[in-house]
């Protein structure tokens, strides 16, 4: 069972340096975090298993700077990988940060820049291609009224959103009915950086409910979350 078990976090390691390597494609990241995270769940393997955690430490770190409807989508992402998320905001974009474990951050940080790099190159795209319609030909494809093209920005990543936490939770089911409630301690925000977090520092979460949205934008935001490849 020993030789079994070496061999598993042997396993997960090498995923991890998938997961960080640059050369990496957007998916391989995301397959990578996701089969390692799989793994440490059914044999109940911690990150101090696998990683070196002499020198653990809860560290706080900038992702970027994003348009501010990008916010909600980072918020989500942290949260999958075991990080708190905070942000400053500036004029329509805001400097997105996080914290935790030095681990959780190493791990983490790679696969959630890919993924709001990506977001944010696909909602332009479709915002080139929203601007480039008529009024006319809009509401005879879409039954749309032309909406401001922000309206539309912040749409998409709001179905963007909503689809990658749908095949995050897809993804908890599962691994709670393989291996049981109890064994997915691994997962969440570590209760040592929540009581870091109320202590020191002052976040500031995503609060805002918009009522006009792009219904078009949405449903192509939720499309382009499915062509990033299967997460569950």
């Amino acid at each position: 069972m020993n030789e079994k078990l070496e061999q598993v976090k042997a396993r997960i390691k090498k995923l991890m340096a998938i997961a960080n390597d640059p050369n990496s494609s957007e998916n391989e990241v995301f397959q990578a975090t996701k089969m390692s995270q799989k793994l440490m769940v059914k044999f109940h393997i911690e990150m101090k298993d696998v990683v070196d955690l002499s020198d653990e430490k809860i560290n706080t770190f900038i992702i970027g700077t994003y348009p501010s409807h990008m916010a909600f989508l980072f918020q989500t992402l942290a949260e999958n990988f075991r990080l708190d998320s905070f942000f400053t905001q500036t004029y329509r974009s805001c400097v997105l940060k996080v914290c935790g474990l030095s681990s959780d951050i190493e791990i983490g940080l790679p696969v959630i820049k890919k993924i709001l790099d990506y977001a944010l190159k696909e909602s332009e795209k479709f915002a080139k291609i929203y601007k480039s319609l008529s009024p006319e030909e809009i509401y005879e494809r879409y039954l749309e009224i032309k909406k401001d093209v922000r309206i539309v920005k912040r749409s998409f990543m709001d179905g963007f959103r909503k689809r990658i936490k749908e095949k995050f939770d897809e993804n908890l089911i599962e691994m709670r009915s393989e291996y049981g409630s109890t064994s997915l301690m691994v997962i969440g925000i570590p209760e040592v950086v929540e009581n870091y977090v109320a202590k020191n520092l002052r976040i500031k979460k995503v609060n805002k409910v918009f009522d006009d949205e792009s219904f078009w934008g949405y449903q192509r935001g939720k499309q382009s979350a499915d062509q990033y490849g299967d997460v569950r």
